[in-house]
């Protein structure tokens, strides 16, 4: 049976999500953009409100620490905060776009659609209830890092930072999203990765994008060259947030070719035929044809 494809306004939401509206957020979280711009002089409107996200995204002093690394990664504890609720806005709009996805490669009906919409009070218990599982997510990321080789007894605050970036971009989505393992998606995941569905891929890909991208942003930690922001785990959360982008990206290019590619060069069913159904051989002509062979 083939599968239904997503609507081109459903199609539109993911590309909003994963291109604009998340890295946005995560920039206004991440940036602190107060220490940006000038403190005096005359500021345009659209700088007003960039600085007053910037300000609710991550509260608290600015610029603690004895040096510059030190400024940077109290910086990026107080974007921990931002960083949260804009994954748990992710999360939210995602769990529901991901169920209105399935419902399209069924080809559900319009009722059948509407019977899957979930009023925003349920979706926020479910989000509440899968926050729950933010501790054990951490301590998994954490478990991971430190056997990657993250310090434990020197930067322990860096490692727990890290495994926190980790939890909230790449391992509550995806949880959420496909549920807990065991479970059949997952199941599928593990034993055929490229028979996934394109909602999945969107799903898995971004998170695989992050931890590659903190892997790949260790790297800068071998270079001698004394940055500030070559401060454990600096490399690494930047990594982090490079990752997640590129695996954006990468997720929805798959995705969509998954879905739009598979529909565009499926066969096409084969066409009626015009001649008209052949009546029953009768008993006579049935013996002479077997007297002829």
């Amino acid at each position: 049976m083939r599968t239904g494809v997503w609507p081109g306004r459903h199609a539109l939401q993911a590309v909003l999500m994963y291109v604009v509206l998340q890295p946005t957020l995560l920039l206004l979280s991440v940036v602190d953009f107060a220490r940006v711009f000038p403190a005096s002089g005359e500021r345009s409107l659209p700088i007003q409100v960039v600085l007053l996200a910037s300000k609710i995204l991550r509260p608290g002093a600015r610029g603690a620490g004895e040096t510059l690394g030190d400024v940077l990664v109290w910086e990026s504890v107080l974007a921990l905060q931002g960083v949260l609720l804009t994954q748990a806005w992710f999360t939210l709009r995602m769990s529901a776009w991901h169920t209105m996805a399935q419902g399209h490669e069924l080809r559900e009906t319009k009722s059948q659609l509407h019977a899957r919409r979930m009023p925003f009070h349920q979706q926020l218990e479910h989000m509440v209830f899968s926050s729950t599982s933010l501790p054990i997510l951490w301590m998994a990321a954490l478990g991971g890092i430190v056997l990657g080789g993250a310090p434990v007894h020197t930067g322990y605050l860096g490692t727990a930072v890290l495994a926190a970036y980790i939890a909230l971009l790449a391992l509550w989505p995806v949880v959420h999203v496909l549920g807990a393992p065991p479970s059949q998606e997952w199941a599928q995941l593990l034993m055929a990765p490229w028979s996934a569905s394109p909602r999945a891929v969107l799903a898995y890909v971004p998170a695989l994008g992050t931890c590659a991208g903190a892997v790949l942003g260790s790297a800068a930690l071998a270079l001698d060259w004394g940055r500030a922001w070559q401060t454990w785990p600096l490399p690494s959360v930047y990594g982090a947030l490079a990752g997640l982008l590129v695996g954006n990206g990468v997720g929805l290019l798959l995705s969509m070719g998954k879905m739009y590619g598979s529909a565009l060069f499926a066969l096409p069913p084969p066409p009626p035929s015009n001649e008209a159904p052949s009546a029953p051989l009768t008993r006579k002509e049935k013996r002479r044809r077997a007297r002829q062979a």
